[in-house]
């Protein structure tokens, strides 16, 4: 079996570099709040997840994260060199596995990478 762990390199780890890309621009998706900073034209881009408590318990919030997570690992939607700081707002709550979340999940970082262009 493949390793499926979100690797470190795309990882934004320090609190200083999630600081400077909420600087960046923000796209807003009916789910996320996505803050770009262009890092190296290179680069891999790398993300952070943030999902306060407005949004939920945390059963809830960790649910969020880990298909945020995952929406990204299968879908690579943002583009190279791009520092990525990725918001839940507080209607991803409404999210469940019987609406089939995880697919809005999915639409919603797609339309978010397309705004970028």
């Amino acid at each position: 079996m493949a390793d499926q762990r979100w690797p470190k390199e795309r990882r934004l780890r320090k609190r200083r570099e999630i600081v400077a890309v909420r600087a960046g621009a923000a796209i807003r998706g009916r789910w996320f709040v996505a803050q770009v900073r262009p890092r190296e034209a290179n680069g891999p881009w790398r993300m952070a997840i943030t999902v306060t408590r407005r949004v939920g318990n945390a059963v809830t919030r960790n649910r969020i994260k880990r298909w945020a997570r995952e929406a990204a690992r299968i879908g690579k939607p943002w583009p190279q060199g791009v520092d990525v700081v990725v918001i839940a707002r507080a209607q991803a709550a409404t999210l469940t596995a019987r609406d089939d979340g995880f697919s809005k999940i999915c639409a919603d970082f797609s339309r978010l990478a397309r705004a970028m262009g």
